[in-house]
């Protein structure tokens, strides 16, 4: 602007996270800050049909028919920290008839993410992350896991997930886009001492198709 006159921020500059509207419906729009800090929500919608199929203990059959559904999510991050909270499905949907054995009731479930990367040598970052999952009458579950990520490339780690499994991974990023690895996991409940559970194995393909604009300092580690 001239000297003496005030610059009129645009509408995007004064609503940094206005939701906006699109041919797809709402859309709410991240915010960005000098600091790389990043926050977005969203929300979703889902269409599920229940199959259709006898039911021979009633001697009856059970219909098919659609299952509607929606969820929303809060994300927020910064080059070292990250968070969200989300809810898949608010709406408790009975499945099948009511007068069937078979009726299956929906609930909501709430997870929790939150992790950081503490760079604590030049060579070394270091990742512990949670992800807790809670719902109505069932026990509250928790995944703790800790990886390691050695010259940018080479990436380590192991997960407990309490009272129910372990896993371990290790992984290779090839490029600053496609990582390949291998993890194991484990049931360690009654499950998992079963003679035909001896674990599995898991083959890891990541690919990162959408570039990030500037100057990238690292693959993507969270």
């Amino acid at each position: 602007p001239a000297p003496g006159e005030r610059e009129v921020p645009t509408q995007a500059e004064a609503e940094p996270n206005r939701v906006v509207g699109d041919e797809l419906g709402p859309v709410s729009r991240p915010t960005h800050a000098r600091d790389q800090v990043q926050s977005a929500t969203g929300a979703g919608v889902e269409v599920r049909q229940d199959p259709s199929f006898p039911d021979a203990l009633l001697q009856s059959d059970i219909q098919s028919r659609l299952s509607p559904n929606i969820g929303a999510g809060v994300y927020y991050h910064t080059e070292h920290f990250y968070a969200g909270f989300s809810v898949p499905r608010f709406l408790e949907t009975s499945h099948f008839d009511s007068s069937s054995l078979s009726t299956a009731r929906e609930q909501m479930n709430y997870y929790l993410i939150t992790g950081y990367v503490w760079d604590f040598h030049p060579m070394w970052k270091f990742k512990p992350t949670l992800l807790a999952k809670a719902t109505t009458g069932a026990p509250l579950q928790l995944d703790f896991s800790a990886n390691f990520m050695y010259d940018e490339k080479f990436v380590f780690g192991a997960a407990y997930r309490w009272d129910a499994a372990f896993s371990a991974m290790i992984g290779f990023n090839l490029s600053r886009s496609f990582l390949v690895g291998l993890a194991y996991d484990r049931e360690i409940t009654e499950l998992g001492s079963a003679a035909f559970n001896n674990g599995s194995f898991e083959v890891i393909l990541r690919y990162d198709f959408i570039r990030t604009t500037g100057n990238i300092k690292s693959p993507r580690f969270f």
